[in-house]
Formats: structure tokens, C-alpha cells, sequence
């Protein structure tokens, strides 16, 4: 590996932001940068993927009636698909940035109906590292708009919160490499 400050050049002008470099660069100078062990995080971000996505169908399909057979097939579909096993076996950010846009679709599922704070900061926790590891997690900004829609009325809570708490998402993402 390069030093920490040539990998960080090198990311401010690549696709992805640098944070899932950053965790895999930590994580071979614990367990080695063998073929198996870079692709590791990839693997248990998959396996990851699966409960939370039954746990998703859980939460949804709780008022919608939808049993037990939805959460397995939800989850059957997950661990089986031809794409996400595929992704699961590179070293890259795409099968972490699916279990973390789950959770966010999970968490603010979760806040519309309990109203818990803590949903809404983890819902916000997960985007920004979203954002830190793959620039597509912008695309779960309408989630966010839906819930803020959908909360309307509510004094405010969610527009108000979700914006406290992705300021600092906007800041790490705004282009950093422009001339100054």
C-alpha cells in the first residue's frame, strides 16, 4: 500500500470517496492484504444485507399483514441473488453501501412509526457513511424527502433533525478538489 497521504491524494480524484479505503487499508494491516482478506468486508457486508432486509420487510409489512413467509423470501431472494453474491466476493463498496442504505430505508421506516429519536440519528449515522463510502448513497436523499413529507405536521421534527444531521454529510461530499 501507498502512504495514508498518497491514498488520500490519489481518492480525491477517484470515483469513491475515501472512507471505504481508509476501513480497508485498517483492516489489512490487521488481517492482511491476501486475496481473502480484502474481499472479507465485502462478504460480511452481504451476509449483513440479508437480516437486514428481512428485518425491513419486518417493519413494513407489520401493518400491511405480511407474515413470516415475506421476511423469508425477502431474505431467500437477498442471500440467493447472482448480483449481490457477485459484489459480495469483490473489494469494493457496493454490497456496504447496499446494507447501509437498507438500514437507512429501516430506520427512518422506524422513526415514522415510533418517533424515536434514535431512529432518526441512526438513520442519519448511515447515510453519512454511506456518503463516506460510495458518492451513489446520495440517492437516498428522496427517502429522506418522503420522510420528511410524510412527517409533516409533526412540529417539524424531521426536516429540522434530518438537516442538523446531514450538514456534515453535505460538507464531506461538497467537491473538495476545486481551485481555491
Amino acid at each position: 500500500w501507498e502512504s495514508l497521504g498518497e491514498m488520500l491524494r490519489s481518492r480525491a480524484t477517484d470515483n469513491y470517496p475515501p472512507l471505504y479505503f481508509l476501513a480497508l487499508r485498517a483492516w489489512t494491516a490487521l488481517f492482511g492484504a491476501g486475496a481473502a482478506a480484502v474481499r472479507l468486508p465485502s462478504v460480511i457486508a452481504g451476509v449483513a444485507l440479508v437480516p437486514l432486509l428481512w428485518w425491513l420487510v419486518r417493519e413494513v409489512g407489520r401493518p400491511l399483514g405480511a407474515g413470516a413467509g415475506a421476511r423469508l423470501l425477502a431474505a431467500t431472494l437477498a442471500a440467493f441473488s447472482p448480483v449481490l453474491v457477485h459484489y459480495s466476493l469483490e473489494a469494493r463498496p457496493y454490497t456496504l453501501l447496499w446494507a447501509l442504505a437498507v438500514g437507512v430505508l429501516l430506520f427512518l421506516y422506524r422513526f415514522l412509526q415510533r418517533e424515536e429519536s434514535r431512529d432518526l440519528v441512526a438513520a442519519a449515522g448511515l447515510s453519512a457513511l454511506g456518503l463516506g463510502v460510495h458518492y451513489f448513497a446520495v440517492l437516498l436523499a428522496p427517502a429522506w424527502g418522503v420522510a420528511a413529507w410524510a412527517a409533516r405536521g409533526r412540529r417539524g421534527r424531521v426536516p429540522a433533525a434530518a438537516g442538523r444531521a446531514l450538514l456534515p454529510v453535505v460538507v464531506w461530499v461538497w467537491p473538495h478538489d476545486a481551485p481555491a
